[in-house]
């Protein structure tokens, strides 16, 4: 970044900010924080995700792990039980339920543009489930997100890893310790110690240091 280059796309942001910030909540503005921060959250890391996924990359390179980093993870126990849903027949939704259009110059087992709408959540082309695929390969890095916690046996503990987004100015480095004890009470200690960095040490290779 330039310093005194007000065209600069990052001073450009940074006043905006600023602007939103000092300007009067309106209904309007309230709503919109709330679709920015929240709706489109998952937007992003999630069309990766699947992405990855469906595109046979996760299944091709099973030793490739994927990090996911200053996303939060709120939003992952959502998609995976979407994805998994994609490629499930549940109740209710009958095999024998047909869409098309009827040809009625062909004979009734010669309708090529007929298909039973169903039959598509039978052609997932992998082994593995895509939420499967999630908990083997994916890690998904989240701050001060309570949800995700309470999530991760939806999602595998070892799909979410914290950390403390240093030094950003939304990161919890001021009060990591005291966001860690807060959000992680109750939380069995193998699980903790895996979400606080146990996962990501093996990830890259680093060994936890032996109590003498």
């Amino acid at each position: 970044m330039k310093v005194n280059d007000p065209e600069r796309p990052t001073p450009k942001v940074v006043v905006e900010s600023a602007r939103q910030v000092n300007q009067e909540m309106t209904e309007a503005a309230a709503s919109n924080r709330k679709i920015t921060q929240s709706a489109y959250a998952g937007l992003v890391p999630g069309k990766l995700i699947c992405e990855l996924i469906g595109g046979g990359v996760a299944e091709r390179y099973p030793d490739l792990h994927f990090s996911l980093i200053e996303f939060n993870a709120h939003w992952l126990a959502s998609l995976v039980g979407g994805m998994d849903k994609c490629w499930v027949t549940g109740i209710g939704q009958d095999p024998d339920w047909w869409i098309g259009n009827w040809d009625h110059a062909r004979p009734a087992d010669d309708q090529p543009g007929m298909a039973q709408l169903f039959r598509l959540n039978e052609k997932w082309p992998y082994p593995l489930t895509p939420s499967e695929y999630v908990q083997r390969q994916f890690h998904v890095q989240f701050q001060d997100d309570p949800v995700a916690v309470a999530c991760r046996h939806l999602t595998g503990v070892s799909t979410i890893v914290w950390g403390n987004d240093y030094p950003h100015a939304e990161g919890t480095f001021r009060g990591s310790r005291e966001l860690i004890a807060k959000q992680f009470a109750g939380v069995p200690a193998d699980e903790r110690a895996a979400l606080v960095g146990g996962t990501l040490g093996q990830l890259l290779g680093f060994e936890a240091p032996v109590a003498a």
